[in-house]
């Protein structure tokens, strides 16, 4: 078991670098551990970022950019053009998978 601090007490240790380029060795990392690497991606703000980083991490390591997007049909309309939008980059591999899933949100 952890030794945690009690309460709310988390110590931060602050990395020597900036998260841009934290994120960036990560993603290098997992396209350099992985024969096949695919991105969750949700539309929002945070999965397009991460879209993103991501891509320009495939396209560093020469890599197919693969994309999983799960509609649950309760999406803006907005969200959903910039999903389209994304996905439908020359350079992107999209799975857009519409399946009758039964998940906790904020629609069930």
């Amino acid at each position: 078991m952890t030794d945690l601090p009690e309460g709310n007490a988390y110590t931060k240790v602050p990395l020597p670098m900036d998260v841009y380029t934290a994120a960036t060795q990560r993603l290098d990392t997992v396209y350099r551990a992985f024969d096949d690497v695919w991105v969750s991606f949700s539309g929002g703000k945070d999965s397009t970022v991460l879209f993103h980083l991501a891509r320009a991490a495939a396209q560093r390591h020469n890599r197919r950019f693969q994309v999983l997007f799960i509609d649950l049909e309760a999406q803006y309309a907005r969200t959903i053009a910039h999903v389209h939008e994304l996905l439908s980059l020359p350079d992107v591999t999209a799975m857009w998978v519409c399946l009758p899933l039964h998940l906790r949100n904020a629609v069930s």
